[in-house]
């Protein structure tokens, strides 16, 4: 199962889950114009980011997010853009 699903734009809903294992809670956060989507130091789109996510493999995620209303700050991936 995917750990982390990003919407293909920018507002929508990004939907994560906490560990690999399937026993690990599912969190659904808000994104939207705001949000950040950065692979390696390069602020990309997200759909840009969702095909660097595609091909990084196990590469970490970083998201970031605001407890108060749980809205998406910023995503981060540290893998180059092909």
């Amino acid at each position: 199962a995917n750990l982390l699903v990003v919407p293909s734009s920018n507002a929508g809903t990004l939907v994560v889950r906490g560990c690999p294992e399937d026993a690990c809670s599912i969190r659904s956060l808000t994104v939207d114009a705001n949000t950040r989507y950065v692979a390696g130091k390069t602020d990309v789109t997200p759909a840009k980011f969702s095909s660097v996510l595609s091909a990084a493999g196990k590469q970490p995620v970083t998201v970031h997010y605001r407890l108060s209303d749980s809205k998406v700050t910023r995503v981060v991936i540290m893998a180059r853009i092909k």
